[in-house]
């Protein structure tokens, strides 16, 4: 895919589905032959189980057209990017990252929670595992308001 301008944007076609693997092959098909630039997955980030967002990225990565860019809606959690990127998902976005920055919120970089600027959070126990330590594997839900 080449680099398109503000006045030619690239297009992107969204394949849904539930949580139904019949029905996401079916649309990821049908929106794949109609020549968009990339194709999009949604429905798998805001609001699902974490067991079908994990089982259905893991089924839809694969069958995705090899010639367009995929994009997976909606997620932002560093260690479901990597998830994702392993299944082959090329294209995020989600609001988290952007609002853990603008509240302190802390990165493997960072000790843990109780460096964050916010009075609420210092209490916080949970550390925060160096980046060496993350991988592809999905990470267990965090126990706090910050993480």
């Amino acid at each position: 895919m080449t680099f398109k301008t503000l006045e030619d944007p690239r297009l992107f076609g969204i394949a849904q589905g539930g949580l139904e693997e019949d029905l996401r092959a079916e649309s990821i098909e049908y929106i794949a032959g109609l020549g968009f630039d990339g194709i999009a997955v949604g429905g798998l980030a805001v609001g699902e189980a974490r067991e079908d967002f994990l089982r259905l990225t893991a089924y839809c990565g694969p069958r995705l057209p090899r010639d367009q860019v995929h994009y997976l809606m909606g997620v932002g959690e560093p260690a479901d990017l990597l998830y994702a990127i392993a299944r082959g998902f090329d294209l995020f976005d989600c609001v988290q990252p952007t609002r853990m920055a603008a509240m302190a919120c802390p990165t493997p970089a960072r000790a843990s929670c109780r460096s964050s600027r916010r009075a609420s959070w210092a209490t916080c126990a949970r550390s925060i595992p160096p980046a060496a330590a993350w991988s592809a594997a999905p990470t267990a839900a965090p126990t706090c308001a910050t993480c």
